[in-house]
Parts: C-alpha cells; structure tokens; sequence
C-alpha cells in the first residue's frame, strides 16, 4: 500500500529523511516556546538532555 501526501495545489512536497523531519519539527517547537529548551523537551515529550544532543548533532551536522 502506497501512501501519497500532496501539498498546495496537489504539487509533491519536498522529501525529507527522517532527521531532518524530526530538526524541521524540532525548529517549530522552539519557536513557539520562544527558545525555552525545557518546554520544547516537555512538549516533544523527550528528556530535556535528549533535546540538547539533539540540537548538538544537529550543529554538528551543518559543518558538513
């Protein structure tokens, strides 16, 4: 069974790994906690550690 999301105006959105998924979400929810790690974590329902090495491997990546 395939499964097809279209977006706007049925265009194909863009493919993502799962990685970048999770960082593009992760973004999101900083944003709308203003930066505050410890909510983000709270509401990604993850330890607030895990965010941090999240976030660092995330950098880490972007030297690439």
């Amino acid at each position: 069974m395939a499964i097809v999301v279209r977006g706007i105006m049925g265009t194909d959105p863009p493919v993502l790994t799962l990685e970048q998924a999770e960082m593009l979400h992760i973004a999101r929810v900083l944003d709308t906690v203003s930066g505050n790690k410890t909510k983000a974590a709270r509401m990604l329902g993850i330890d607030r550690r895990t965010l941090y090495r999240k976030l660092a491997k995330a950098a880490r990546g972007q030297g690439r």
